[in-house]
């Protein structure tokens, strides 16, 4: 659904809720501590920064995405 959508305030809402419940659902040994959404309208694109921690270890790491 939000490929096509134009880039607003609530479509970055919006990518971060299905990115909370994804990893709440499917990766339960994981918490995250930050969504970043940065939305690039020049380029019709969203980078996102998740940091997260690993339950289990305490390790700490950070995911970038670019959605062109």
């Amino acid at each position: 659904r939000s490929l096509f959508e134009q880039i607003t305030e609530d479509l970055v809402e919006s990518i971060t809720n299905k990115i909370t419940t994804a990893v709440s659902i499917f990766l339960p040994e994981i918490t995250i501590v930050s969504i970043v959404v940065t939305p690039q309208p020049d380029q019709n694109s969203v980078d996102v920064v998740v940091d997260y921690v690993i339950n289990i270890s305490g390790t700490a790491d950070q995911i970038t995405v670019e959605f062109i």
